[in-house]
């Protein structure tokens, strides 16, 4: 079994994948099916006084680690303070999600980092504070929204449904 490719063009074959054009700006989130952020935590009362192992680039959303051995960069579709609300995190990495899959998509929403980097707060957050809320409350409250608005559309359509149905019975 040979391990060359077919060419992009429909012709002949070639040894390796054609590899993507460059571009100067990075695709819009519309365009890619997997939408990466970084969200920094705020420091804890302990780490005050310490110096920042990263550095925040949020207008070229890119996310800067120092250490001894060089600085390393990151790139990401959207980079969020440590001053970021629990609204503008769902509104950067959730709302989309949420929305596509109200319309019949499927979606996945998950946070990955260390212990102690704020997993729980960016997808839990405090729900006895709507403000404070994360991820998945506000999901849930979107969604129940939707259904909301679903339930009366349904009550609706069979309220018509029912009304013409008793009015040719009596014709």
């Amino acid at each position: 079994m040979s391990s060359a490719r077919r060419s992009v063009d429909g012709g002949g074959s070639s040894p390796t994948p054609p590899t993507p054009t460059p571009t100067s700006a990075p695709a819009p989130a519309s365009a890619s099916f997997i939408h990466v952020a970084c969200r920094v935590r705020p420091t804890n009362p302990s780490e005050t006084n310490e110096p920042s192992c990263v550095r925040i680039d949020s207008a070229n959303l890119r996310i800067t680690a120092n250490s001894s051995a060089g600085d390393t960069v990151f790139a990401f579709d959207a980079v969020l303070s440590p001053a970021a609300s629990q609204a503008e995190v769902y509104d950067a990495t959730a709302r989309r999600v949420v929305a596509d899959f109200l319309d019949g998509f499927n979606g996945t929403v998950f946070a990955y980092g260390q212990t102690g980097s704020g997993k729980t707060h960016t997808i839990i957050g405090d729900i006895t504070q709507s403000a404070c809320a994360g991820i998945a409350p506000r999901a849930v409250c979107r969604r129940s929204a939707y259904v909301n608005v679903f339930q009366i559309h349904i009550l609706n359509a069979l309220s018509y449904i029912e009304f013409s149905s008793v009015t040719r019975a009596h014709r």
